[in-house]
């Protein structure tokens, strides 16, 4: 809707632009920013009143698998680590 309201006004750059998802730099905020962040984060699920709504080793597994340079893993670690 908002691209026909300034289509009359932007029209080269309307037709050029598709639309794309917001990206955010998960990976390297993962990899240097959050790293020790992340593996205190396991523990403390690990022994919260929370930590039934978690497979712990799977968590460790994914975080494992980051770290061992396993890109696609750091998506799961994200959903994670934001709820």
């Amino acid at each position: 809707m908002l691209r026909g309201i300034v289509s009359e006004f932007l029209s080269d750059l309307i037709s050029y632009a598709p639309k794309r998802p917001l990206q955010i730099p998960q990976c390297e905020w993962l990899a240097n920013d959050l790293k020790e962040e992340v593996s205190q984060m396991i523990n403390e699920i690990k022994y919260s009143k929370f930590s039934h709504w978690f497979e712990i080793a799977s968590l460790v597994k994914e975080w494992d698998n980051y770290q061992d340079g396993q890109q696609d893993s750091s998506f799961l670690v994200w959903q994670w680590l934001s709820l």
